[in-house]
C-alpha cells in the first residue's frame, strides 16, 4: 500500500516554537524515497498529520547523521501522557523516555534507513487518530521524534485514546540513559 499517496502539498502554520504533543489524524507517510511529495527527506520519515483541517509534517530521523548511521527504534505500550486527547497543537508538555515510560537505552534496537522507514509506514495505520510529542520551530513541521533532554523525549502514540496506545520510541547510538 502506497501511504505517500494522499500526500499534501500544502500545510498549516499554526505550530508555535515549543515543545508540544501534535494531536490529530494521519494523512500520509512519506518515506525519504516518497520524493513526489511536497518538501520530502532523504534521512526522514515524515508524518503527516491533519490538525483543524490542515496538514502539518511530524519530521522522524530515521538516519543519524554523526556516529553510527543506524536509528534506535522500540515499541511500547503505555497510557497517554499529559491530558487526553484533543485535535490540535498542545505546547508545553513534558515527556521522558525513563521516568514517564519506564524505558532504558538497551531495549532499543538499531535499524538502516530502509528497513526502519518500511517499519514506520507499515505500523502506522492512515486515517486514524495519533498523537506525536516534539519540538516545533512553529509554522508547519514538527522535529525531534527521539530521545532529548530535559524531559522533552520525542514519541509517536497510536491509538492515543484506546487502553494501551502503541508508542513508538527512537534514539541515536550515543544516547544512553
Amino acid at each position: 500500500m502506497d501511504k505517500a499517496k494522499d500526500c499534501a502539498d500544502t500545510f498549516g502554520d499554526a505550530l508555535t516554537s515549543a515543545f508540544g504533543r501534535a494531536d490529530g489524524t494521519v494523512l500520509a507517510i512519506v518515506k525519504p524515497t516518497d520524493t513526489q511529495c511536497a518538501m520530502p527527506n532523504d534521512d526522514h520519515v515524515v508524518v503527516q498529520v491533519v490538525m483543524d483541517g490542515k496538514a502539518y509534517r511530524m519530521v522522524v530521523n530515521v538516519e543519524s547523521s554523526f556516529g553510527d548511521p543506524n536509528v534506535r527504534y522500540l515499541e511500547t505500550s503505555h497510557v497517554l501522557p499529559g491530558p487526553v486527547w484533543e485535535e490540535g497543537w498542545h505546547p508545553g508538555l513534558s515527556l521522558d523516555y525513563v521516568n514517564d515510560l519506564g524505558v532504558q537505552a538497551e531495549a532499543f534496537t538499531p535499524y538502516d534507513l530502509p528497513t526502519l522507514s518500511d517499519m514506520i509506514a507499515d505500523v502506522i495505520p492512515l486515517g486514524e487518530k495519533i498523537s506525536v510529542y516534539a519540538h516545533s520551530s512553529g509554522g508547519a513541521s514538527a522535529h525531534k521524534v527521539h530521545r532529548n533532554s530535559a524531559a522533552q523525549d520525542g514519541v509517536i502514540v497510536l491509538d492515543p485514546e484506546g487502553a494501551a496506545p502503541k508508542m513508538l520510541l527512537f534514539r541515536f547510538s550515543n544516547q544512553v540513559f
